[in-house]
């Protein structure tokens, strides 16, 4: 027969369970555990009636407890809503003969939540009753369950409160910062939209989005339609410095096809690419995320700005996002502004300065010089013609530097060249060709673009612009070709204009022997102003006492090699040269025999290093710097010898040194384009090489290396 109630003995040991209880899974495994061991119960499950019921865990006979497992609709939901309603003081009791099923729910003042569905054939209404120190434990169950509930809903409602401040308190963080941004964008509009010119807007628009903004790389693209090619303005190097990049040219079809589509097939405003190989002159520099911030007119499309996050590896934000977005619907209004604003200026000062111009000669003197000066054209030459374009003379022109020539000496028939065959036989207004072969007098001298512009007037040609690239390298935009043709429009008016003025022009000829004379004085003084700044350059870029280059001109032309070592990746090596014991020598021979020795120096180094791309300077004091541009390192090791041993051939005497004579001590380093280097680090190898050869007993070249770099440190 089965015992009416639990022993003494048991319910204390059960009581101790009660108490290692910490957890809501121990307390509910105990709980049926206690009840099968203590009734015929073939099964059951302990429900949470509230909010609504559900199923915390059941077991069956003989297998272990599981959790949270049964479906909601299996649950007997009629019978357990009539449990949620029961009574505050006994134990609330169903029974469905039907399928065995017994529902036993808490007192309600213990536990209003606690249910128990068992499945059972002997289970009676008294049977509890008669089990008061089993009903005790399952009471102290149910009120510790229920404070064990109460006490997560607690923790649950601070952790709510605490997330809500947190997330309150960072959403106005990010108020705060996104007010602060707009201000910081206010403030670059208003910068932006003062600058003096549209170069100056697009290096400011560049450099506004690295500072005050603080992203890592930008640069600026202007789309050119007509040739679907895109034309960068200034950039940004791996460092975060501003570079021109005005020389080059880059094909439409070859952008990422995600920018391409949603540049032309959509009207967003910004596209960033998370986790993307970042450029550099199409050379992987890193990885991150890579945005383009499209610039449009409406339908049209302007360019684009591109940025990534090379340097600092900083992840692009939600709010990052926004104050892009807003930068690139300003920047686009700006830019169409400005454009205008240029295109109405352009055409103001064009007719302002050219309606002052006394002689038609005088109009297009005057617009070469405007030409090059609004429109920033490297070479420009004016051409005029009296029979529709049968026939051409010279006005003004530039030279290979890009100063004023007069070509009024010059008169031909239409030359068989093929830009200006086209346009005349096609009726072009304006005509680019490039890639072009460059001219100047009937020889090549480069390649780039050339453009010509028809001047007209009544529908005849009166006239030709030519203009070329030579000297800089820009690449013609679409905006300079609009300008171009708004500055024609005006240029062909007023020679028009100043042809039909000419028979009143020949009446005063001697008025215009003078001005032609102040013209030729004039350009004969700016010829000799010329001649005299260049040879005051060149005193600047020369060493007074040895005659070759000095220290200033060694870094201007340490940089130009740089540039190109670079850019074509050929071979760039410093050579630090010093001589051995100098400061004795000085001491025992005195400084103007010390000056003949640096001279001799000078001298040997001049005779050994003749190419055109040898650079040899005074670093300063007895120290001289060579540069070798495409010169293997075999081959500059050899010539450096060759100069160490003619030094010493020459047996200047120097008792005070060890080999009796005066000799030099170099050091050589190589570019290294698998290594991130700088200037100032290929500079700084070379003199620790030069540092390592003084060490090893002078007179002699050491070639850099990590060995010789650590044994310097070794020593410092």
């Amino acid at each position: 027969m089965e015992p009416l109630d639990l022993s003494v003995t048991q319910v204390n040991e059960i009581q101790k369970q009660l108490e290692q209880c910490q957890q809501s899974n121990e307390l509910i495994a105990l709980t049926l555990e206690l009840f099968l061991s203590t009734s015929q119960v073939t099964e059951i499950r302990l429900i949470d009636l509230h909010p609504e019921p559900y199923q915390l865990a059941e077991q069956i006979v003989g297998q272990t407890c599981v959790f949270n497992s049964a479906d909601a609709n299996a649950l007997p939901r009629q019978q357990l809503i009539a449990a949620t309603t029961r009574d505050q003081e006994g134990w609330h009791y169903q029974a469905t003969p039907a399928n065995n099923y017994h529902i036993l729910a808490w007192p309600k003042k213990i536990s209003p939540d606690l249910c128990l569905v068992f499945a059972s054939k002997h289970f009676t209404r008294t049977w509890l009753k008669q089990r008061p120190l089993l009903e005790g434990l399952l009471r102290q169950i149910g009120y510790q369950y229920q404070q064990q509930k109460t006490q997560r809903s607690l923790e649950q409602k601070v952790q709510a409160k605490q997330e809500f401040a947190n997330q309150a308190k960072a959403q106005k963080e990010q108020e705060a910062q996104f007010i602060e941004s707009l201000m910081l964008l206010q403030n670059i509009n208003l910068k932006l939209s003062n600058a003096p010119s549209l170069d100056q807007l697009h290096k400011q628009a560049v450099e506004s989005l690295r500072s005050p903004l603080g992203f890592d790389r930008s640069a600026l693209f202007l789309m050119n339609p007509l040739t679907s090619t895109f034309n960068p303005t200034y950039g940004t190097d791996e460092q975060g410095n501003t570079t021109d990049e005005h020389t080059h040219v880059y094909d439409m079809h070859k952008m990422s096809p995600i920018f391409m589509q949603t540049c032309l097939q959509t009207r967003e405003y910004f596209v960033v690419l998370e986790d993307v190989p970042l450029f550099t002159n199409s050379c992987i520099v890193g990885y991150g995320w890579n945005a383009m911030l499209i610039l449009r007119d409406g339908e049209t499309l302007l360019g684009w700005i591109a940025l990534d996050n090379l340097i600092n590896s900083k992840p692009i934000t939600r709010h990052d996002k926004e104050i892009l977005r807003s930068f690139s619907h300003m920047f686009s209004q700006i830019l169409v502004r400005k454009r205008a604003e240029e295109s109405l200026k352009m055409l103001y000062n064009s007719a302002e300065q050219l309606s002052h111009a006394d002689t038609l000669l005088d109009v297009c003197r005057a617009a070469v010089i405007l030409a090059k000066k609004e429109l920033m054209l490297d070479r420009v030459a004016i051409f005029l013609t009296d029979d529709n374009g049968q026939t051409m003379r010279g006005t003004y022109g530039s030279d290979l530097e890009g100063n004023l020539v007069d070509e009024t000496g010059y008169q031909n028939i239409l030359p068989n060249n093929r830009l200006i065959q086209h346009a005349i036989a096609h009726d072009d207004i304006f005509v680019i060709e490039e890639p072009a072969t460059l001219y100047h007098n009937g020889e090549v001298v480069g390649t780039g673009w050339n453009a010509l512009l028809q001047l007209r007037s009544d529908n005849k040609v009166i006239g030709f612009i030519i203009a070329d690239n030579l000297i800089h390298g820009h690449a013609l935009n679409l905006h300079t070709q609009q300008l171009i043709r708004i500055f024609g429009t005006n240029l062909s008016e007023m020679i028009a204009r100043k042809q039909a003025e000419e028979n009143l022009i020949k009446l005063n000829k001697d008025l215009e022997k003078k001005v032609q004379q102040r013209t030729q004085e004039l350009e004969f003084a700016n010829q000799n102003l010329a001649q005299t700044n260049l040879k005051l350059e060149q005193l600047t870029q020369t060493d007074a006492l040895t005659g070759v280059a000095n220290r200033r001109s060694l870094d201007q032309r340490l940089q130009f090699a740089w540039n190109h070592a670079c850019r074509n990746q050929i071979p760039l090596i410093v050579t630090m040269l010093d001589v051995d014991n100098f400061k004795t020598y000085n001491d025992n021979y005195g400084h103007l025999k010390g000056d003949d020795a640096l001279k001799a120096v000078a001298q040997v180094l001049a005779e050994h290093f003749r190419r055109a791309d040898d650079t040899i300077a005074r670093y300063g004091g007895e120290e001289f710097a060579i540069i070798m541009l495409g010169v293997e390192l075999e081959e500059a090791a050899t010539r450096v010898n060759q100069v160490i041993s003619a030094l010493a051939n020459k047996a200047i005497t120097h008792h005070a040194c060890a080999h009796g004579i005066v000799t030099i001590s170099a050091g050589m380093a190589q570019l290294d384009y698998a290594q991130p280097q700088s200037q100032a680090n290929l500079v700084n190898q070379a003199d620790v090489a030069l540092y390592q050869a003084k060490k090893n007993g002078k007179n002699q070249l050491i070639i850099y290396s990590l060995n010789a770099a650590a044994s310097a440190l070794k020593n410092e």
